[in-house]
């Protein structure tokens, strides 16, 4: 570059010196000073020009979000040890990342040069929209190659010599990337090193949109041109979390998580500012981040300029928000005339005939709107509410809007002319409602009443029932609605009355609130989910409630807006685990979340005790001794299918444990050494579902392994397949691991099949007569086998999905079937319940919260009603005397309840996130859990 520059430099100074000879002396004074001015000018250009090159030169402009991280090995480690990493990290959304960022902690813990470098730097990550799923992130890390070659060198060699990764590099617009990839797993994380940055993303589009972005030549992203905005990137940030908000992309966002109908109640977020930015901080029951929102000077560009130049007026209606808010807002200004004006003309820019309406409206109803508007008296509030008994899956939530009057008599009196106005028109519109509960009221029929009074954010009333409560006027979109308003201000089931702890956080004065209460919320979350997100939703529900209540709150400060956004914790998440009831007896906590329930790992007959495996959301698979102690983990790259069986594998009576994951089959021993040629890979592609180990002849032993394709392969100890099963296709993936059993000698392999259909064959994989047998609804459960009385056969006793209890015999035959219950719900569950003790078998069915047990004649024995609608897992263990116990673990509660036969409960519920495992020896009952991170184990008292 000064190769380039220094015939300009040299051109310019003869012309310069040319310039002096024809320059009088008494001018040089003032050219000194002016120089002088010119240099210093050029000075502070050429520093603004040396600024530090940081993530926002590199990233895409449609990022979603920027998160920046100053010293992050300080501040990781206090999210790792808060309750929200522990609760997110059981969402495989979420795990991912803590996976990674628990990897790299503990990196640094062994390498003090590694962990210096994080703690120097400022790190940067840019979320951005994936078009399948969800978000995908860019990260960015300062690099000097003078000072971090050798680390980098470190950490690719490390990559290297572990053969589960392989270093790839390719080429895309003159760039070099370098991918790392993981055997047996379609995970790829790319990165380029580019001026003093290696920028790195698990999305490799993200990467190439990154040299789209710096070949471009457009420069820094910025998310606002004010100088407010860039004179806060010259600050010195103290250690945290920060994150900058792309407000252009919310709608976006909320499009990808939810159906449009919900889009026109969150309007206000979609134009809510230009851009907001603050720090993010943990508590022990709140997230909170802090920070600013800008906006551009006219009052119509954003929502939340109709609160300039007002301050917060008060915020008396919050002591009158009903506990079954799901969603609420709330506005608040000191000038209750500036505040209409500001609204109204908002709205007029808007809706180009929001104008008209309400001079259409004022005409044809002889009413004075600003009559109605002096009545605003400095703060209103709406509530959509979640009632169940009023709830309809087919209707918007209802809708309460509250305000203050300056006058209840002249409020009530505008109130009553509009109805008798109305009423005048068409006596089917309007009218005098009744009483209720000693309150009057009016019903007003006109559709969008408070929308044509105060804009698009009233929207959805589709009539209007209007009545004093002690000082405040309230408008409900039904009678039932305002009936269910009344009852509960008489009874004072108020949010700071029932949730108190939801509102000391919230900032006493704001112009502008959003709340949302989860629980309330959820009915109509999941309502108006996306397809795409909607089973994270409900196999996640109690992660997701573990956000009991958010506030967005915003308060006017002049050429800004201070922002607090709260997220108030599940205090039930955060107390102690209530043991009343149990004796702990042994723990064993891991780094990250565990995926699977506890296995119990049979011995072989020379050893005593169980021995215990869990795998973590990371696929690290850990076994541990009847003691809890940790004996060896290894990665199997992908999640566990099935449990894992024990086998004497090389025939010398030491265990092996066989583990089938999605796309191969390992054999682990006690040491954690993998056999001589595993892990083994299927023959033809598919995800693989189950696993059995076979015990043959000669002690050999013989694996079944079948995949989602419907294709069934047995192989011997050398990977040789077995004739008839090489594989056996059938027409549908198996339901249930296929189940062997011996009759007269002889062995069968019992096959269920997703589409209805059984399939019975020989060790030869020769379908015995009469099967396959197809049925008329879907197999869930396992198959009851019961030999007949007489012993000249079996019976093979089906659950359906439709709570069919089918009778077939060992020639095909249909038996007998018996309807369990005649009141069968759409999505309800049925779950086998077996006894190897007696002919007691039961069923378990779930509709939606109603947890019901029958008899394999439908008769109930009891019925529950859950807290949630969401599935639960019902497991039964029988004790030797005869006693059986239901543990019914919910997913929406991370609870697991311990029933007898009757429904009665044995012993106090327990914190679990998985299904647990029971043991009994010597009259006394083990249960052993799995809680987040935690391994551990109880004996009932």
């Amino acid at each position: 570059m000064i190769d380039k520059l220094k015939p300009f430099f040299l051109q310019s100074l003869s012309q310069v010196k040319r310039l002096t000879q024809l320059i009088p002396k008494s001018k040089w004074l003032l050219l000194a000073w002016g120089g002088g001015l010119l240099g210093f000018f050029l000075l502070i250009w050429n520093l603004i020009g040396a600024r530090p090159k940081d993530a926002w030169d590199f990233a895409p402009p449609h990022l979603v979000a920027m998160l920046e991280v100053v010293n992050w090995t300080e501040t990781y480690p206090k999210v790792a040890q808060h309750s929200l990493k522990n609760t997110l990290a059981g969402t495989p959304y979420f795990s991912p990342f803590f996976g990674r960022m628990d990897a790299l902690q503990s990196l640094c813990k062994q390498d003090p040069e590694l962990a210096q470098f994080f703690k120097q730097q400022k790190l940067w990550a840019s979320l951005h929209l994936s078009p399948q799923f969800g978000l995908e992130a860019l990260y960015y890390i300062p690099y000097k190659k003078s000072k971090h070659e050798v680390i980098l060198k470190k950490i690719l060699v490390n990559i290297n010599k572990n053969q589960n990764y392989t270093l790839e590099t390719r080429t895309f617009k003159k760039y070099k990337l370098t991918e790392v990839k993981q055997k047996g797993s379609s995970e790829v994380f790319t990165f380029l090193i580019h001026q003093d940055f290696i920028i790195g993303s698990f999305a490799g589009v993200l990467i190439e949109d990154v040299i789209r972005q710096v070949e471009s030549n457009q420069g820094r992203v910025q998310l606002s041109k004010q100088a407010i905005y860039r004179q806060y990137f010259d600050k010195k940030l103290d250690n945290g979390l920060y994150v900058y908000w792309n407000i252009k992309k919310i709608p976006e966002l909320l499009a990808q998580i939810s159906l449009p109908i919900w889009k026109k109640y969150l309007q206000p977020l979609d134009q809510w500012a230009e851009t907001m930015w603050g720090q993010v901080k943990l508590s022990q029951d709140q997230v909170h981040q802090k920070g600013w929102a800008i906006t551009k000077g006219d009052p119509t560009d954003y929502f939340i300029n109709i609160f300039q130049k007002l301050n917060p007026g008060t915020a008396q209606l919050l002591k009158h928000i009903p506990e079954q808010t799901a969603l609420a807002f709330h506005l608040s200004f000191d000038n209750s005339a500036q505040f209409i004006q500001n609204l109204r003309q908002y709205y007029q820019a808007e809706d180009k005939q929001f104008g008209k309406l309400q001079h259409d409206f004022e005409v044809k109803y002889k009413v004075s709107l600003q009559a109605f508007y002096q009545q605003i008296h400095r703060e209103i509030a709406i509530c959509f509410l979640n009632i169940d008994e009023l709830a309809d899956e087919n209707t918007y939530p209802g809708k309460i809007l509250l305000f203050n009057p300056a006058s209840i008599p002249v409020a009530l009196k505008w109130v009553q002319e509009l109805a008798q106005n109305t009423q005048a028109l068409n006596k089917t519109l309007a009218g005098k409602g009744g009483k209720y509960q000693g309150i009057e009221y009016w019903h007003i029929g006109i559709k969008d009443l408070p929308t044509i009074l105060l804009g698009d954010l009233f929207l959805g009333f589709e009539q209007c029932y209007v009545a004093q409560v002690g000082q405040l006027i309230v408008l409900a979109d039904s009678e039932a609605n305002l009936k269910f308003y009344i009852d509960a201000s008489k009874t004072e089931k108020m949010w700071h009355k029932v949730h108190p702890r939801w509102l000391k956080n919230l900032e006493p004065s704001a112009n502008f609130s959003c709340f949302v209460a989860t629980e309330p919320a959820w009915n109509y979350m999941l309502r108006q989910v996306s397809e795409n997100w909607r089973a994270m939703f409900e196999q996640h529900e109690s992660e997701i409630k573990f956000f009991e209540f958010s506030a967005l709150q915003a308060r006017n400060a002049q050429d800004r807006f201070l922002v607090d956004w709260h997220f108030s914790l599940s205090e039930q998440s955060l107390l102690n685990e209530n043991t009343t009831g149990y004796k702990v007896l042994k723990s064993h906590t891991f780094l990250a979340n565990l995926f699977s329930m506890p296995w119990a790992i049979k011995p072989l007959q020379d050893k005593k005790g169980l021995d215990w495996m869990v795998q973590d959301y990371g696929n690290a698979l850990y076994l541990l001794d009847e003691k809890l102690n940790l004996l060896w983990q290894i990665n199997t790259l992908a999640p566990i299918q099935t449990p894992p069986q024990t086998v004497d594998w090389m025939g010398n009576k030491q265990p092996h444990y066989a583990v089938l994951t999605q796309d191969r089959l390992w054999m682990l021993d006690r040491n954690g050494s993998v056999a001589k040629s595993f892990p083994w890979f299927m023959p033809e592609g598919g995800v693989l579902r189950t696993l059995n180990v076979l015990e043959g002849d000669e002690k050999k032993n013989y694996l079944l392994v079948s995949n989602a394709g419907g294709s069934v392969f047995m192989f011997d100890k050398n990977k040789n397949l077995m004739r008839g099963w090489s594989p056996k296709r059938l027409s549908s993936a198996l339901a249930v691991t296929p189940q062997i059993f011996q009759f007269k000698d002889k062995s069968f392999i019992l096959l269920a099949q997703e589409d209805g259909r059984i399939t019975l064959c020989d060790r030869e994989g020769i379908t015995q007569t009469g099967f396959p047998l197809k049925l008329n609804a879907k197999i869930t459960n396992p198959i009851y086998i019961k030999p007949n009385l007489r012993g000249d056969g079996f019976t093979l006793m089906v659950l359906t999905s439709v709570g069919e209890w089918i009778e077939i015999n060992q020639v095909g035959e249909v038996q007998k079937i018996t309807n369990l219950t005649n009141d069968r719900k759409p999505n309800t569950k049925f779950t086998l319940l077996t006894t190897s003790l007696n002919e007691n078998h039961w069923a378990a069915m779930q509709q939606g919260a109603i947890f019901t047990l029958l008899d394999m004649s439908g008769n109930q024995l009891f019925s529950r009603k859950l807290k949630t609608a969401a599935e639960c897992i019902v497991q039964r263990f029988d004790m030797q005397e005869g006693l059986s116990i239901l543990c019914l673990s919910v997913k929406g509660e991370n609870k697991t309840y311990f029933l007898d036969s009757k429904g009665k409960e044995i012993a106090p519920p327990i914190q679990s996130t998985r299904p647990v495992a029971l043991q009994y020896s010597n009259k006394i009952v083990q249960v052993v859990r799995v809680y987040n991170q935690v391994l551990s184990s109880f004996q009932l008292n």
